[in-house]
């Protein structure tokens, strides 16, 4: 995964230190040759983030289970207003790399090319 667990943790002290109050972390298991101690790896990340915002935090417990639902769909509206393009959810999974550029090209989702 090549994440050095002294920048991750210096990274989320750095968060918290400039002012920010949250702080999101995604994390993908199962991927292809992926073992039981990555997984575990993932965890420690993720306990030691929690273990640096500690104090800085506000925990609240969820009122009701349909909180969970309100804000789910508040995430997925927030992803969909960012898209430059309208949302098809019967388009085709890959979009043509010149329409790609067109809707995206000098802004943080750009097509990137690296040097090989």
């Amino acid at each position: 995964k090549r994440v050095d667990e002294q920048d991750f943790a210096a990274a989320v002290r750095g968060v918290f230190g400039a002012g920010y109050s949250g702080l999101k972390l995604y994390f993908m298991v199962g991927l292809p040759g992926e073992t039981d101690d990555d997984v575990a790896a993932i965890a420690a990340l993720a306990s030691s983030a929690l273990d640096n915002a500690r104090g800085r935090l506000d925990f609240r417990e969820l009122d009701t289970p349909e909180a969970l639902f309100r804000l789910d769909a508040f995430d997925k509206r927030l992803a969909f207003d960012s898209l430059r393009r309208s949302f098809d959810p019967d388009a085709p999974l890959f979009i043509d790399y010149a329409q790609h550029v067109a809707d995206y090209g000098g802004t943080d989702r750009a097509p990137v090319v690296l040097d090989r």
